[in-house]
Formats: C-alpha cells, structure tokens, sequence
C-alpha cells in the first residue's frame, strides 16, 4: 500500500481487515483502537487466534465469522461482495453491531469493511420494542371496545321481539366502527308501542357512549307514563342537557338526532315527533315525509325549543321508515375512483319506492346490497341505521 492509503486507512471511521489465504489477519487499521478498543497491533497475525482463545481480545473471532461467511458465500464471492452484520464485544464488554462489507483481493486475500451500526440496531431494536408495546396497547383498547359492543348490543332491541311487536319489521345496522353512534329504540307499554331511530353525536366509542345514555334517559321518561312523543322530547332535551352540563363547565357540544313514533295498536293511529330526523310513509306507492323539528337534542339550552305531535291514521299495508343520514351520506357510486359522491336524499327516496313490492326482510336485504354496492372499495363513511315496519 502507498503511504497516501495509509493515511487514508488510518484516518477512517470504519474497519478494515485483511486476511491472508492462510487465514491470518495480515492488515487491520488504526480504527479499531477508536471502534472495539484494541491495538492493531495485537490482533495482526497468529497472536490473534491465541489471545482469543484466552480471552484477552475480542469474545468474537472476526477472522473465524468472516471465514465461515466466506464458506457459506464462496460461489458468490467471484461475482461480486456481499454483505453481512455480525456483533462484536469490544474490549469494554459492550455489544457492538458491524456490518461487514466482504470481498476477494486479488491475491485471494479477504478484504473486509467493516462500519459501526450500534446506534442504527439500538434505534432498530426500540423501534421493535415500542412497536410490540404498541401492539399490546392497541389490543388491550381492542378488547375494551369488544367488550362495549357486547354492552351495546344488550341495550338494542332483539329483532325477533321487534318483529312480534308488528306486522312486518327490519333493522338495517352497520356500525361505521366496531360500536355505533346510532341506536334503534322499542318498547311496549299500556297497550302502545314506542319506536325510535337515534344518531349521536359522533360515531365509534363516544358515539356508543351518548347511545348507553340515551337509552337510560329514553325508560326513564317513559316511566313516568308519557306518551306524546313531542312531551317525551321535550323532557329528553332537558335531561340529557342537564347530564352532560351538570359540573357547571362549558356546554357541551354533544347531543343527537331522533325519529320517535308511538303506536297504538287499539286506534291503529301512530304519533310521530323528531328532532332533525324524519319518519318517512310510502302509502299506494306514494313518498310521504314528516319533517322533525329543526334542532337536536342536547343542543343550543339558550334556544327555547319547541317539538311538535303529528298523528298518523294507519291504514293496511302502510310502511314506515325512520333512519339515520349514514345511508343517504355514504361516498361511492361510478366516481368511486375519484372519491365518489353522495348516495344522497334523492336516491334514498327513489330507493325506498322501489323496493315496495318486496317484503320487509326482503327490502333489508335488498338495501344492504344497495349500500355495498354503492360503497364499493370506500371505507363506511358513518354509522347506518334504517328501520322499516308495518303496523
């Protein structure tokens, strides 16, 4: 070697190593002093091999790895270098991670680079801790969340039981996440039935934690013997107001939207009241919508709110709809490409009036492939629900 390549050697963060055929280290710079702790003095030649076996340098034969690597490697090497990482304890009892850049000189001779990786394989190696932990964390919040479906889905209604309550019924319900903001409400009582079709604010865990709550607020008001679904609203907006700001804080931005009907079966009258959602008739092939009042529940205490009854004769083979906006707002459709569009009000109507022809189980099956149609390859845009029923 030229005295400039020496200099060049001896001046570089990184090992070299050369070992002869004979499988002695002929040449090792000035480096491993700063990198692993030992002179290269002491490394170079048979010395090596015998203070390793005494354990007076390195715990890990460099020459022995390189070698057994060169074995392994041997039909390669020809063509081209190769790389390998090997740890190394230096002389300080430290774990040193070294990546080795391997090739033939051209006497046969190994030639080995060898750069310093610890920092690397200790960020790698944390990188790989923090994510196991991650995990861990992740499937302690999943299980949390199964197990709030499972609560969720003791307050829903039991399809089976809501189906004896009418004529004919279904309920269309897929949850955006794996808990809902959106909840379907029944209940009997002197001889009336009570239907509701509920969004919450939001959607996933906060979403089902307004729903838990609304149900407690929706028994408990009706317990108390009422039965005209706008003083029903009235006294919901009020608790769940009271509910949410009872610590004296800043109002709460939380709340929901309702279709509530009462029925009874008696009369064959239905009673409807909203806030924000509608309950839809189709008689003779006709699209008759009744609007609820035009603020949520839980909102604007400053705002004197005012819901309003609207009764309903029922007549043979009337259906009724109340429904979520996660239908009629999910993106899909030809542009799906491109983001999609909206379904929208417009095609939820047309909809609604084709499927009449159908029964009510058929008409849920037949919205579902509509909706996974639509959606396509898109994530859910929000939480669905639709529920149909003949008195």
């Amino acid at each position: 070697m030229t005295n400039l390549s020496n200099y060049i050697l001896e001046k570089l963060d990184t090992l070299v190593v050369v070992i002869n055929p004979n499988g002695e280290i002929a040449y090792i710079n000035q480096s491993v002093k700063k990198l692993l702790g030992y002179e290269p003095i002491k490394l170079i030649g048979l010395s090596w091999s015998t203070k390793v076996k005494n354990r007076e340098a390195l715990s890990y034969d460099i020459k022995k790895s390189t070698l057994s690597l060169l074995r392994q490697k041997k039909e390669q090497l020809p063509l081209s270098s190769f790389a390998s990482e090997q740890v190394i304890v230096d002389a300080f009892g430290i774990e040193k991670y070294i990546l080795w850049n391997l090739s033939l000189g051209p006497e046969n001779e190994l030639i080995g680079i060898g750069q310093d990786i610890s920092e690397i394989k200790r960020n790698e190696n944390q990188l790989v801790l923090n994510n196991r932990k991650l995990k861990e964390k992740n499937n302690e919040v999943l299980d949390s969340i199964a197990y709030s479906q499972r609560i969720q889905k003791a307050i829903l209604p039991d399809q089976e039981r809501i189906r004896s309550l009418f004529s004919e019924a279904f309920v269309l319900y897929k949850p955006k996440d794996i808990v809902s903001g959106d909840f379907y409400w029944v209940h009997e009582q002197n001889g009336k039935i009570f239907v509701a079709g509920i969004d919450c604010t939001g959607h996933g865990v906060p979403g089902a934690l307004m729903t838990v709550l609304a149900n407690s607020l929706l028994r408990n008001i009706v317990r108390q013997n009422l039965e005209d679904p706008a003083e029903i609203l009235q006294k919901l907006d009020e608790y769940l107001f009271e509910e949410l700001n009872n610590n004296g804080s800043e109002q709460t931005p939380d709340g929901m939207d309702i279709a509530l009907c009462v029925i009874d079966r008696e009369t064959k009258k239905l009673t409807y009241s909203g806030a924000f959602r509608s309950l839809v008739l189709i008689r003779d092939g006709e699209f008759i919508e009744f609007k609820g009042a035009r603020y949520p529940i839980g909102f604007y205490k400053d705002i004197e709110k005012e819901f309003i009854s609207t009764e309903v004769d029922v007549q043979e083979n009337d259906a009724f709809y109340v429904f979520s906006d996660g239908f009629v707002d999910q993106f899909g459709g030809e542009e799906v490409e491109r983001g999609g569009k909206k379904f929208n009000k417009k095609n939820f109507r047309k909809l609604l009036l084709e499927v009449q022809s159908f029964s009510l189980e058929e008409q849920e099956g037949y919205l579902e492939y509509v909706f996974r149609n639509w959606k396509q390859h898109l994530p859910q845009t929000d939480d669905v629900l639709v529920m149909g029923f003949r008195v």
